[in-house]
């Protein structure tokens, strides 16, 4: 194939929502080469998640089906959770020097040493540099007027040194705009998961709705809200837990909390002090557990706040024909069609949180109507759109 080029990533660590777009760009005829450089191995055999918890090893694939190498971490305190120079990774010298000039190398943003040292390298070695973030405008203008003049003087210049952008969604891009990087060097890169194993879940499993409401004892004629995530401040599953309670009809409704985190103590501690007899605490669930919950659950509610820059549970939920609730503060609002196949909310409105919820259970939003919202939301944030805008943004080098 014509214009074929070599394609370096350079990322932290092993992510979930990584691995199935490295097998789908290794698939691809795109590309003349395609290798994946860890900076880090430290999750890979299961190691304690400070958000989670506890120790998580995910039971999905991470490193099959790509070409992938895991380099040394040279930092002094090696750890991707010790700042800026928890990784240091030397080899980045010798093998970056051996890449071709004029291929593309992708860095996963700029919160570590690699990742700049990487861009300087590309730089050096004839290797174009394109950086995928996710960091939201909407967001960042949340700091001090000092943090942001101190920001705009690094990142200016930084961004300078980038030959693409690739953007998540529309904060994001919004954030790359606002420090001056202009319009041609910006390339949609959706965040997106792995739409055709969720949905494949959902074609198998979804007449099997009521038995798995029946093995988790939800009863049958509730009306299934389901929250995915981290149990920490930024996640707010306290916002969900007092929105329950102010719905015309919360007698009709059950809370899923599928995940587990810092707060589950005080999370226990409200479902107690108010009675609550329709939520579950999950725990943690494992990737192959998922669809389950998605299954039993009749809408899905993000209610991130400041800090969440996406929140790729809502693409997970939306493959399942999910209604989706989603605060005005995370990226995924860019799924949701307001009143269409959900709503998006003033975050920490906790009444008008409500009103949304009272609206799904009311059935106010027709479900087939809702899944075909969905499925045409997908199919602008998937993989094979990522690979295909990558690839046109060769053509135009």
């Amino acid at each position: 194939m014509d214009n074929q080029v070599e394609l370096t990533f350079v990322i932290s660590h092993p992510i979930q929502y990584y691995s199935p777009l490295f097998v789908e760009i290794a698939k691809s005829d795109k590309f003349s080469d395609f290798e994946v450089l860890y900076c880090s191995s430290e999750t890979i055999e299961g190691a304690l998640d400070k958000q989670f918890n506890v120790h998580v090893k995910w039971d999905i694939p991470l490193l099959e089906g790509y070409k992938y190498r895991f380099l040394k971490n040279n930092s002094r305190k090696p750890s991707m959770y010790n700042g800026f120079f928890g990784l240091v990774n030397f080899e980045l010298i010798s093998i970056l020097k051996k890449k071709k000039k004029g291929g593309i190398l992708i860095i996963s943003g700029w919160n570590y040493f690699s990742y700049v040292f990487a861009l300087f390298l590309g730089k050096i070695y004839g290797i174009k540099v394109y950086i995928r973030g996710e960091s939201a405008l909407c967001q960042e203008l949340k700091g001090s007027r000092f943090k942001l003049m101190v920001k705009k003087m690094i990142f200016w210049p930084l961004f300078k040194m980038y030959d693409k952008f690739l953007f998540i969604g529309k904060q994001n891009k919004l954030f790359y705009e606002h420090y001056g990087v202009k319009e041609k060097k910006l390339i949609s890169s959706p965040y997106s998961v792995e739409n055709s194993r969720f949905q494949s879940q959902y074609e198998k499993n979804i007449e099997q709705k009521s038995v798995f409401k029946e093995a988790l004892n939800i009863p049958k004629n509730k009306k299934v809200i389901l929250f995915a995530g981290k149990f920490t401040d930024k996640k707010r599953p306290f916002d969900l837990l007092n929105a329950s309670l102010k719905c015309s009809k919360k007698e009709e409704v059950f809370l899923i909390f599928m995940g587990e985190g810092e707060l589950r103590g005080k999370m226990q501690e409200f479902i107690d002090q108010h009675q609550m007899k329709n939520v579950l605490l999950t725990g943690f669930i494992n990737q192959s557990e998922l669809y389950k919950y998605y299954i039993v659950s009749d809408l899905f509610v993000l209610s991130s706040g400041v800090g969440e820059t996406w929140g790729l549970v809502t693409n997970e939920a939306m493959n399942f024909g999910l209604p989706c609730i989603v605060s005005n503060i995370p990226g995924s609002q860019d799924l949701v069609d307001h009143g269409k196949n959900g709503y998006v909310y003033e975050c920490g409105d906790t009444d008008q949180l409500a009103h949304y919820i009272d609206k799904v259970v009311n059935n106010e939003l027709p479900l087939e109507s809702v899944r075909q919202s969905n499925l045409e939301m997908l199919n602008k944030h998937s993989y094979k759109t990522i690979i295909e805008n990558l690839t046109g943004s060769i053509k135009q080098n």
